[in-house]
């Protein structure tokens, strides 16, 4: 039995057409996972680790190959590019896995991580394309190059936090549009005014503003126009500052003050608002996350139900073989003590005797008399309990002697007993 049911077990629940089915899917729902949610796996786990630092290093090449060199470096740059080289070919392979997994391929273009995924790697093989076709420096190429930073986007591919950003993003939505429109009254208003109080007097000739500046020179007036201005009251509302476009004369001074206030006021009432949605968000995907691994899934599909039952079915025919493993070995304990047994009892019954008859129980020879005398002890026997028995206030003791039958009764209290 032992030997027959384990196989009879599996060939009963087997299933070959849902079994191959499931197997098949079971390879590409890992490779799956492995690929989009590392952290369920120590596998996808040391790919996740692997691909972080793949595009770190790209993030670094990306950078390294601008600096420009002389002669001695020319081998660094070398490097560079052939570090740029390895690590797109990497991006290029990982892109085709993930199209190959993807149970979902419209979903899986639409996602944001592949676009920006698609686009890094397209533009550095279009812009390799070019080199080797004989094009120079250009702006196609210098387009292209652009948008290599896109492969940044890669490092959120393997966090949450760009989700939990929009999320909150999302919640915050009312007070940022609050805040947006805020900075633009306010730049609106501030640029106007620092417009007509720093532009200077008009030249027909040259058709632009000059004014004076501290030294008493009379220079080209940066605040020529509403529009310039509002360059001054974004860079001074954000409490930023270049330094780039100042501001002369009293007015100018004090409605830069102003703007000044009046930014950090702005900026500072929705920052709360956006830090409760920020908490927000961290605790819904908290919640939602353990509502999934604690509550079943009704929206399962055919395949993952298939996926299953394979799981299953390998546990209960791993069970089952364990358990007939287990009957097997208590029937071979049972053997092994028998032939024991077997062994042991002619040694048991060779050296060790056999217990020895007892002979019948007989009376001492002092004791044995007739059945008169026997009778006649007795009787008085009896007669001695009735009467201590009918007594209300002593007992009697019958103390015999020897064989010849004296006794005698002996008065006591029952302060004696």
């Amino acid at each position: 039995a032992g030997k027959i049911l384990p196989d009879r077990a599996s060939s009963m629940m087997e299933g070959p057409r849902i079994r191959a089915r499931a197997k098949n899917l079971s390879r590409w729902k890992k490779l799956e996972s492995c690929l989009e949610t590392p952290q369920e796996s120590r596998l996808g786990m040391v790919y996740a680790v692997f691909m972080v630092s793949v595009t770190a290093l790209s993030c670094a090449s990306y950078i390294g190959i601008t600096i420009p060199g002389d002669g001695r470096q020319s081998s660094l740059e070398d490097i560079w590019l052939s570090i740029e080289l390895g690590v797109n070919v990497i991006f290029l392979a990982d892109f085709i896995l993930r199209i190959v997994s993807a149970e979902d391929k419209r979903a899986f273009f639409a996602s944001f991580d592949s676009i920006m995924e698609l686009i890094a790697v397209a533009s550095y093989f279009l812009d390799a394309s070019l080199v080797l076709a004989g094009f120079g420096s250009s702006s196609l190429r210098d387009a292209l190059r652009g948008l290599m930073v896109c492969r940044i986007f890669k490092f959120f591919r393997f966090t949450e936090g760009d989700e939990m950003f929009v999320a909150a993003m999302r919640k915050a939505g009312g007070s940022l549009a609050i805040l947006a429109l805020f900075l633009f009254i306010g730049c609106c208003i501030f640029s106007s005014l620092l417009y007509y109080l720093e532009r200077g007097m008009w030249d027909s000739t040259s058709r632009t503003w000059y004014r004076y500046d501290q030294g008493g020179n009379l220079t080209h007036s940066p605040y020529d126009s509403i529009p310039a201005s509002l360059w001054w009251g974004i860079v001074t509302m954000t409490t930023t500052g270049y330094g780039d476009m100042v501001p002369y004369s009293v007015g100018g001074k004090i409605v830069a003050a102003a703007a000044m206030l009046a930014g950090v006021l702005t900026l500072a009432l929705p920052i709360g608002v956006v830090t409760t949605a920020f908490h927000d968000a961290f605790v819904e995907r908290e919640q939602a996350k353990l509502a999934t691994e604690t509550k079943p899934r009704w929206d399962r599909t055919l395949d993952d139900l298939a996926h299953d039952i394979e799981v299953k079915r390998e546990q209960m025919v791993d069970t089952m073989r364990e358990w007939f493993d287990m009957v097997a070995d208590y029937k071979q304990v049972r053997e092994d003590a028998r032939q024991i047994e077997k062994a042991v009892m002619p040694f048991m019954e060779s050296h060790v005797a056999p217990p020895q008859p007892q002979p019948p129980f007989e009376l001492p020879s002092d004791m044995a008399s007739d059945g008169t005398e026997v009778a006649d002890e007795l009787a008085l026997a009896e007669e001695a309990i009735q009467a201590a028995q009918d007594s209300p206030v002593a007992h009697r003791e019958i103390i015999h002697h020897g064989a010849a039958g004296s006794s005698r009764v002996v008065q006591r209290g029952p302060w004696n007993d």
